[in-house]
């Protein structure tokens, strides 16, 4: 994760001709003093547009993740699962299969993405904001269709 004030860093997975649905692997937010702590969050939203989306609701993890060090993160997707974890540890499971539907024959695109969260940078010297990037050091894409 990238190091510095009022972050939010993400790595998602959006539905190719619409939206939802989503698949947020993670989406995490630093402080005012640049920690990140227990914001690093899954999300997953469904429905039949924009408009008349749900989320299955934002989780927080982190806890057990040392920021400073590689995240190794890893969604898996199929039609009986979504699974998501964290350096090998499982945070996130869905297997409704309401929810699941949304997803069925679905082409979905990786994004990733570093914003800026304006209601923490606004007081914050320039020098402060990012002081290491976001890198993407390896990424798989281990697609199989049936």
């Amino acid at each position: 994760l990238p190091l510095g004030v009022g972050l939010w860093p993400a790595v998602w997975l959006s539905s190719a001709n619409s939206w939802p649905p989503e698949i947020d692997v993670i989406e995490a937010y630093s402080d005012e003093k640049g920690r990140y702590q227990n914001r690093l969050e899954t999300n997953i939203h469904v429905g039949s547009n924009g408009d008349n989306h749900y989320s299955l609701g934002a989780v927080g993890h982190g806890w057990f993740i040392n920021t400073n060090e590689i995240l190794n993160l890893k969604c898996y997707w199929t039609q009986d699962f979504i699974k998501i974890y964290y350096n090998d540890f499982l945070c996130r499971i869905i297997k409704n299969k309401t929810d699941l539907k949304w997803f069925d024959n679905k082409r979905m695109i990786v994004i990733v993405n570093a914003a800026l969260r304006k209601n923490i940078i606004t007081n914050v010297p320039t020098s402060q904001l990012a002081i290491a990037p976001l890198k993407i050091l390896n990424f798989k894409n281990l697609h199989t269709k049936k």
